[in-house]
């Protein structure tokens, strides 16, 4: 996944800013830096960032995050951690218009409706950002829901506009003018976009193993907040051997969103014991009273993933070692 910080996230008027919109500040900037550390996804933002935000008087300097700290009584975080976090991701993250490899675009017309309390050069930069990462798409045939847009105060649940193209400024060609469809999902924090994403999304333009993980870490998330593998602060019970990536992709798996979604299904039931008549023990040989298998004090379980396929994995105690999917005439399991 990749995603892509709208400057107007950063901005912090401290003549306007209340006391609640402050403490969401703080909490949205806290999310977003976790999922920068987590690794699993590229994070971006558009080259105009510092400008505008200092254009406006809007950064978020470390005296009027003191003054604004100070005036509302907030003693859960440091301003320097606050101030911290700020340098380190706006002088850290690449450039937008690097990834994509377009330095600059010219939007003749757009249908975009008015964004909430933003002045023109906010407006025009969070088009542009919305724009430049469709013209990549379009030119290198990616799809459009591995990308999303941080951003706030937007009150529709996706970024929806069309727009006439007559300048891009790239090494590659395209033919101009151009209208383009644009829609892209966006979120305002890291929490949000937890609780909302279909992780299919995130399973099928996974670029990493990780991704595939986070998709699975997402999807129990959402069945029970109480469960948050998420940030690495609780660990997990469970573990996805070598060989379950190579039978995701032997037996697609790792694009087909709805076969994605069956598997992850049955992954997150046999980690949160939902559903345990679809389990059953794998066994040495073809009649019933055969033994289970075991291994290394662990023993072979298969779970229905529909009427088509089945999960192997192994279990000792509450910890599970998902190792194999299977068409359903096949008992075998991989050794770990």
């Amino acid at each position: 996944m990749n995603f892509f910080i709208d400057p107007y996230v950063f901005s912090l008027n401290k003549e306007t800013i209340t006391k609640k919109q402050l403490e969401e500040f703080i909490e949205n900037l806290v999310d977003w830096k976790k999922l920068i550390d987590l690794n699993w996804g590229c994070v971006f933002k558009p080259s105009e960032t510092f400008e505008v935000l200092f254009k406006y008087n809007l950064f978020p300097y470390i005296d009027n995050i003191k003054e604004l700290v100070d005036k509302y009584d907030i003693d859960y975080i440091q301003p320097e951690e606050i101030d911290k976090i700020v340098n380190s991701i706006l002088n850290k993250l690449p450039l937008l218009e690097d990834y994509c490899k377009i330095s600059d675009i010219l939007i003749d017309e757009d249908n975009l409706l008015a964004l909430k309390d933003r002045n023109e050069d906010f407006t025009h930069i969070f088009k542009k950002l919305a724009t430049i990462l469709k013209i990549d798409c379009i030119i290198n045939q990616k799809n459009d829901a591995e990308n999303i847009i941080i951003s706030n105060d937007i009150l529709t649940p996706t970024i929806k506009f069309d727009a006439l193209i007559s300048i891009v400024d790239s090494s590659y060609k395209i033919d101009l003018p151009i209208t383009i469809n644009i829609e892209f999902s966006h979120f305002t924090n890291f929490n949000v976009f937890c609780s909302k994403i279909e992780p299919a999304i995130i399973w099928s333009n996974a670029q990493t193993d990780d991704c595939i993980r986070m998709a699975i870490y997402i999807n129990i998330f959402q069945i029970d907040p109480a469960y948050n593998y998420i940030y690495g602060e609780s660990k997990p019970n469970f573990s996805l051997h070598d060989s379950f990536f190579k039978s995701v992709q032997a037996l697609n798996f790792q694009k087909d969103e709805g076969k994605i979604n069956l598997l992850n299904r049955s992954i997150c039931e046999e980690i949160l014991s939902i559903n345990m008549k679809d389990t059953h023990e794998l066994r040495e040989g073809k009649s019933g009273g055969s033994n289970q298998i075991s291994h290394k004090g662990y023993s072979a379980w298969r779970r229905d993933v529909d009427y088509e396929y089945h999960l192997h994995y192994w279990k000792k105690g509450k910890d599970l070692v998902f190792t194999d999917i299977v068409p359903h005439n096949n008992f075998k399991i991989t050794k770990i």
